[in-house]
């Protein structure tokens, strides 16, 4: 459903305050740790560590070579792409949720700004968006996905409870296929996306992936983003890289060398894997989980979620499962065996589908939609462009 005069002004509104909320909290100047490795790796086209973030890096210094003629300092910068990024995420969720949720259209947009704010104002997220971070363009770019998977227009994936047709644009897969490739040109926890994304192409139109043709050009676009990772070996120089390239006695110990052995330990974060938890391990980290679920959505929302996920399981909105649901499962399970100090940010992409299911929770509230589950009713069919039609 492409958004009205209204909705765009809700969108833009909703941007200006959260970007707002963002930048009169950021950290301003010099960070350390991560933060600050990306904030001078971005400035010098250089190197930061594994996986390497070509994308967010090449972002960053055309974005600090921007806003320091305007006289802000490059460390600044760096943090306000964060805020500006997440800000476009929190707008972007509202245009998700516009399209999924049913009902009269001033529930479904006062049910779609709740799940906006839900997630804009989540204390993780907030905090990925006053640094410089990469989590903040990855939530957005799980949202840009969503959105190019609703633009294929099928009646499942529109208001329709009960479709009885599936249709596929010939476009619109090729746009997600391509936006995978550039999100994990950003981080790897994309491919966490790529099991859920197949089966809801799936559900949509099984015929599409008949045709050999539609594959090749389907993998044609989802490796030639990847090109970007090219980025690595080109800016691995002591001139780029000095911190890769440390003085050591008379020589200098490289810590990275441009062969390809380092080069695809280094994309996939081998050079610094910091392992797993064995399976008992990772079972004594779910009193964590539950911890971090609770303290992001206390009680109230814990069970607005979970209201939000049954409905769509008695709506039978199989491909909003299929996307969320498949995912959060994936992450979760992932998160708890992940032996890393910074685990906390992981859950930002979980928060993520909980806000939305909590959002679908708050639109049946609304609407009555509680009372309707489970009756029969003929499926409204969204009007399909005139270039709809699968090849």
């Amino acid at each position: 459903m492409p958004a009205n005069r209204t909705d765009r002004q809700i969108i833009w509104l909703l941007f200006a305050f959260t970007l707002g909320l963002y930048l009169r909290t950021l950290s301003p100047g010099l960070l350390g740790g991560d933060s600050g490795e990306f904030q001078f790796a971005a400035w010098r086209l250089g190197l930061a560590h594994p996986t390497g973030y070509p994308l967010y890096l090449l972002l960053g210094s055309a974005w600090q070579h921007l806003l320091v003629l305007v006289g802000l300092s490059p460390a600044t910068a760096m943090n306000a792409l964060s805020a500006v990024l997440g800000a476009l995420a929190v707008a972007l969720l509202y245009l998700v949720m516009l399209d999924w949720l049913q009902g009269p259209v001033t529930i479904r947009r006062a049910a779609a700004l709740f799940t906006a704010v839900l997630f804009g104002v989540n204390p993780t997220f907030w905090s990925q968006n006053l640094i410089a971070e990469v989590y903040t363009l990855h939530a957005l770019f799980i949202l840009l996905i969503f959105r190019a998977v609703q633009l294929t227009r099928s009646d499942d994936f529109s208001r329709s409870a009960q479709p009885t047709t599936k249709v596929v644009t010939t476009k619109a897969p090729y746009l997600i296929f391509f936006l995978v490739g550039l999100a994990l040109t950003h981080h790897g926890m994309t491919l966490f996306l790529v099991p859920g994304l197949l089966l809801t192409l799936w559900i949509l139109d099984r015929q599409w992936w008949y045709s050999l043709r539609h594959l090749l050009l389907a993998g044609l676009v989802t490796l030639a983003p990847l090109l970007l990772y090219l980025y690595i070996p080109l800016r691995s120089g002591p001139a780029a890289s000095p911190w890769y390239h440390q003085p050591f006695g008379a020589g200098r110990l490289d810590l990275y060398q441009n062969n390809w052995p380092a080069f695809l330990n280094f994309i996939t974060g081998r050079s610094i894997s910091v392992g797993f938890h064995t399976l008992d391990q990772a079972l004594a980290t779910l009193p964590q989980a539950w911890l971090l679920w609770r303290l992001h959505f206390n009680w109230p929302g814990i069970v607005l979620l979970l209201l939000g996920l049954g409905l769509l399981v008695r709506q039978r909105r199989w491909s909003v499962l299929a996307l969320t649901l498949t995912y959060v499962v994936i992450q979760q399970v992932f998160n708890l065996f992940y032996a890393i100090g910074d685990i906390l940010v992981y859950y930002i992409p979980l928060y993520l589908m909980g806000a939305i299911w909590a959002g679908f929770a708050a639109n049946a509230l609304g609407s009555g939609q509680w009372q309707a589950v489970g009756q029969t009713h003929p499926p409204v069919l969204d009007p399909m462009p005139e270039t709809s039609a699968a090849e």
